[in-house]
């Protein structure tokens, strides 16, 4: 929290979010300004999602899913050369 007051921003413990990378037996829990940190086996870091074993596969799932969804909204295509189709 020294971070943020030093560099004069306000901290929202709520919106914190904490992972464990790898595997282990213990287990453990935070707290911030009183604020339990949810713990998960993903996390959103700049809208990409990456889980504790430093994958990508969910936001690839999500991105394809949102490509794939705009791609069944076009019903033209263009020949070769140029001419549109509906």
């Amino acid at each position: 929290m020294e971070w943020f007051k030093h560099n004069g921003l306000m901290a929202n413990p709520e919106k914190f979010q904490s992972m464990t990378l790898g595997t282990t037996d213990q287990d453990f829990s935070l707290v911030v300004n009183g604020t339990h940190i949810k713990k998960s086996d993903d996390i959103d870091l700049l809208g990409v999602n990456i889980d504790y074993k430093l994958r990508f596969n969910k936001h690839l799932s999500a991105v394809c899913s949102a490509v794939n969804m705009q791609l069944q909204g076009k019903s033209c295509y263009v020949d070769r050369q140029g001419k549109d189709y509906i």
